[in-house]
């Protein structure tokens, strides 16, 4: 007689992160612990997710990946470079190497789309003066830009 013994499992029962191995084992035979690339699909089973293609075109996050637009910058206004859009006034970010959380102030933004440059006005003066390219982070926008994501048709080859 074979050591090797075969058994057939029906794959189904959807995917389960709430179970430890030997309960889902026991309790859910034929669910899935971790997908890659694979949904459960709407007849039972599973099924190859078949792709996603970005709806919006603006950048994400919101506005891009900003800069300290030059050195020595003090009191309440910022210039920022690599900015893509024009950001709100009650928009909160960091900027790293400075300490604390910075807002802008209401009527506190001018945005020049052909530099992607913008100068900030903000409700408090800096902490520190920031030094030239320093990452700025935001921690909160006013506007909030989604990533709508739609199957990309299968095509038969």
């Amino acid at each position: 007689m074979d050591a090797w013994q075969t058994y057939p499992v029906e794959f189904r029962g959807g995917l389960i992160t709430n179970l430890s191995p030997l309960q889902q084992g026991i309790n859910a035979p034929g669910s899935a612990r971790i997908l890659r690339n694979y949904e459960p699909s709407v007849e039972g089973g599973y099924r190859r997710i078949e792709g996603y293609d970005k709806f919006d075109s603006n950048i994400i996050p919101p506005y891009g990946a900003p800069v300290v637009h030059g050195g020595s910058q003090t009191g309440t206004t910022l210039v920022l470079a690599a900015i893509h859009t024009t950001p709100e006034a009650g928009d909160e970010f960091t900027i790293d190497g400075v300490t604390g959380t910075y807002t802008i102030a209401s009527g506190g933004v001018t945005f020049d789309a052909t530099n992607n440059r913008a100068t900030l006005t903000l409700t408090t003066s800096l902490a520190s003066s920031p030094s030239n390219g320093a990452a700025i982070t935001f921690t909160s926008t006013q506007t909030h830009t989604h990533l709508h994501l739609e199957p990309i048709p299968r095509t038969n080859t």
